[in-house]
C-alpha cells in the first residue's frame, strides 16, 4: 500500500511541475487518484479472497470496498474489471497507460 501511495504521489508532484496546462494537470491527477483508489480496493479484495476458488461467492467483492468517485468510471470499464481474472494487473496497466 505505501509503495503505491508513494508512487502515485510522486507522479502527482511531477505532473504539477510539468508542461501541461492547469486543466490538464488537474485532469491527470483526478484520474490518477481514482485509478489508485480502484487499484487499492481491488488488491484488498484479492487478498481477502485468499486464493479461494469459489468465484461466484467473490464475484461482487470488488464492489464491497469504497472507491473514490466510482461514478466517474464508465460502466463498461467497471464490468471489465469485475470479470477480469487479473483485476489488479488490468488496473495497473491502465495507470501505466494514463502516465504515458
Amino acid at each position: 500500500r505505501a509503495e503505491w501511495f508513494d508512487a502515485l504521489m510522486t507522479l502527482s508532484a511531477f505532473a504539477h511541475h510539468g508542461n501541461g496546462t492547469p486543466e490538464q494537470v488537474i485532469y491527470f491527477k483526478r484520474v490518477l487518484v481514482r485509478l489508485g483508489s480502484m487499484l487499492h480496493a481491488t488488491a484488498l479484495a484479492e487478498l481477502e479472497k485468499g486464493g479461494n476458488e469459489e468465484e461466484d461467492r467473490y464475484s461482487n467483492l470488488f464492489y464491497s470496498y469504497e472507491l473514490i468517485a466510482p461514478d466517474d468510471f464508465d460502466p463498461e470499464s467497471l464490468q471489465r474489471v469485475k470479470h477480469s481474472p487479473a483485476k489488479v494487473e488490468l488496473i495497473y496497466g491502465w495507470i501505466l497507460h494514463h502516465i504515458m
